[in-house]
């Protein structure tokens, strides 16, 4: 089998060709439908020694079986896929034609080859993300500290968006939650905990607080071949991330104690006071016939002003008496009216016990 570079790839060499090229992008396994059916696809580009560039796909179960071999920024021997004629769109590489990868296909990993571009990366600290424009799309860095539950929104169009909240962490101590949407979303994310991943091109939102969210650009890879990677291990198994603060810290956006009670029901607010009584536990009956847990937390800033805070199911546990004079900060909690103004965690709110005690400044 003749072994070519990527511009000469064309379908009169039938599957008589191969090539060794790296991921320069690589997008997760997604659904596809139109007029003639539906089913699954994955994509990739692919570069060579030569810098030349080609798209590379892959449809139904292929798409299942190439996703568990490819790796973004890796290098790969590709033969024996069908080359036609390419789809044209924007922010496609200029090659007429494209790799179709059939079961008929054989891609192996190879020894890295320094030769080829790697992925090229800005980095940006998730400090430095909290003075990022918003809008703007940038590269992080970052140990994956918690993984959400799969959820979905319905779209202003009435299209269902399935969605995952990760809370990631770097060096710099802070922390930010990055949104999953769809095909990114349904990745099983069991094993990335702990684990540093390359978030590259992701948007920077101010929705609900600061936060990042994935594109249809954005490439997520673990273990990425950066030097910065070394160090960011390091940082995480000396301090586990135990001393970072949420990115709301880091601008400081909270609404003070006193002025919860201005906000209308159902309102998210970041808030952060000096715990002044921890209740114990107690279960409740919910109305679909669900044993749920909550504990009750009062908070108090310098003014005096005290807020109650319910917290829900595994957040119970976070906060316990021993804990008293400590500062706590609930990032993105709901106002709930209930015969008065309280904040509530939900399944959609993050929190951060500060451990050194210290006046509120709310």
């Amino acid at each position: 089998m003749t072994r070519l570079p990527i511009r000469d790839l064309s379908p009169v060499l039938g599957v008589q060709w191969e090539v060794v090229a790296r991921i320069a992008f690589l997008s997760p396994v997604r659904q596809w439908s139109n007029a003639n059916g539906r089913g699954l696809v994955m994509n990739a580009e692919l570069v060579d020694a030569e810098g030349s560039r080609i798209c590379a796909c892959a449809f139904h179960n292929d798409a299942k079986k190439f996703a568990t071999i490819l790796r973004g920024d890796g290098v790969f021997l590709f033969a024996g896929g069908r080359i036609r004629k390419a789809a044209r769109g924007f922010g496609k590489p200029n090659h007429t034609y494209e790799i179709a990868l059939s079961s008929s296909a054989s891609v192996t990993p190879v020894e890295d080859d320094d030769s080829i571009e790697h992925v090229d990366y800005a980095i940006t600290t998730i400090r430095d993300l909290a003075h990022a424009d918003a809008h703007a799309q940038v590269d992080a860095l970052a140990m994956i500290m918690d993984v959400g539950v799969l959820d979905s929104v319905v779209d202003r169009k009435g299209g269902v968006q399935v969605k995952r909240e990760l809370k990631l962490v770097d060096s710099s101590n802070v922390e930010i939650v990055c949104t999953l949407w769809n095909e990114f979303a349904e990745v099983d994310y069991t094993a990335a905990l702990h684990q540093p991943y390359a978030f590259r091109q992701v948007m920077v939102n101010d929705f609900r607080g600061r936060s990042v969210s994935t594109l249809s650009s954005t490439m997520v890879i673990l273990n990425p071949n950066l030097p910065e990677v070394i160090a960011l291990q390091e940082w995480f198994d000396d301090t586990r991330g135990e001393f970072s603060v949420p990115i709301s810290l880091v601008d400081c956006k909270f609404t003070s104690l006193k002025d919860v009670a201005t906000q209308q029901n159902g309102t998210s607010v970041s808030v952060i006071g000096v715990i002044v009584r921890v209740d114990k536990p107690v279960d409740v009956t919910a109305k679909d016939g669900r044993l749920l847990r909550k504990r009750t937390v009062a908070l108090q800033a310098m003014s005096d002003t005290e807020v109650e805070c319910t917290l829900w199911q595994a957040e119970v546990e976070k906060v316990t008496p021993e804990q008293l004079g400590k500062v706590l900060s609930l990032d993105n909690a709901k106002v709930v009216i209930y015969g008065d103004y309280r904040v509530a965690t939900s399944v959609k709110t993050w929190f951060w016990l500060i451990q050194q005690s210290m006046s509120a400044s709310s």
